[in-house]
């Protein structure tokens, strides 16, 4: 169990996928919104960062009172197969035990923050030197300024459990730095996924061995996507190509229309891009 709450996006009741699940089962977007709260509270208590290795289309279905909830949950790309079970693509990212610790770091940062703001209007200059002097050995660390994010909030909430010594900060910029040279050009946000996924590889590889963020990052090639080295790289490729054709298909369309030609087939070809290019960023 995750902890007695669930992470839920604001843009979350307006995205195309809860519209189209309204479409395929034909019921109202509320109502799809309401089951995938279900469904989202099930398997944030029941698996580990979405992994549903054991559960099949009919519990899912049961769950929700919705037959076909499943197959369409799976259409929209919101469910996988995998091995005997199904997993939830990118649950970890907002929920799940490390999800919600980089949730809690990043709030008892921001509450630190406000504090001192709250603090720097009332105390004169020699007061807050003196208040820090007094709270340097038990206050919460926060990020020197430019190191502020969530690979930064990550790396400090797994090795630190949120609180970071002042003297560690050098180690967790080293470490930030690293994986930012390893995924270069890369947010925080992919560059997270992405360690946690060669992280899990290398405990089963390693069961053994101590899972450290430099252990991970000195196996990172042979710990890659699809388990060999440069998965991540290839798989930049593969976007970068894909959106090179998408602009020059955009294009073609453009210019054929301008000229009242039929735009169907490309049009059909277009989409078919996109919707390669979402699974793949979904992926």
């Amino acid at each position: 169990m995750a902890g007695e709450w669930i992470a839920i996006q604001n843009v979350t009741p307006d995205k195309p996928e809860v519209f189209r699940l309204a479409e395929l089962l034909g019921i109202d977007p509320d109502a799809v919104l309401g089951k995938l709260c279900r469904i989202w509270i099930w398997a944030d208590e029941q698996t580990y960062d979405g992994d549903a290795l054991s559960v099949t289309k009919t519990s899912l279905d049961r769950l929700t009172f919705a037959p076909g909830f499943a197959d369409a949950l799976e259409k929209v790309g919101w469910l996988a197969p995998q091995g005997e079970g199904y997993t939830f693509p990118n649950f970890d990212r907002w929920n799940g035990q490390t999800a919600k610790k980089r949730a809690l770091g990043r709030q008892r940062t921001r509450i630190w923050r406000e504090k001192e703001c709250d603090a720097s209007v009332t105390l004169s200059a020699s007061q807050k030197r003196h208040q820090r002097r007094e709270e340097k050995s038990n206050t919460p660390y926060s990020p020197p300024k430019g190191d502020e994010g969530e690979l930064w909030s990550f790396v400090v909430e797994e090795q630190f459990d949120g609180n970071l010594p002042p003297s560690k900060s050098r180690s967790v910029k080293g470490i930030v730095a690293d994986l930012h040279g390893l995924m270069p050009g890369a947010e925080d946000q992919a560059i997270v996924g992405e360690y946690q996924r060669r992280r899990d590889r290398f405990r089963s590889k390693w069961p053994n061995v101590a899972v450290t963020f430099r252990a991970v990052i000195s196996h990172w090639g042979e710990l890659g996507t699809d388990g060999e080295p440069g998965g991540f790289e290839r798989k930049a490729e593969r976007s970068r190509r894909l959106d090179e054709q998408i602009a020059n298909l955009r294009e073609r369309k453009a210019e054929r229309e301008a000229v009242g030609a039929d735009v169907k087939a490309l049009g059909a070809e277009l989409d078919a891009l996109e919707q390669q290019r979402e699974a793949m960023q979904n992926g």
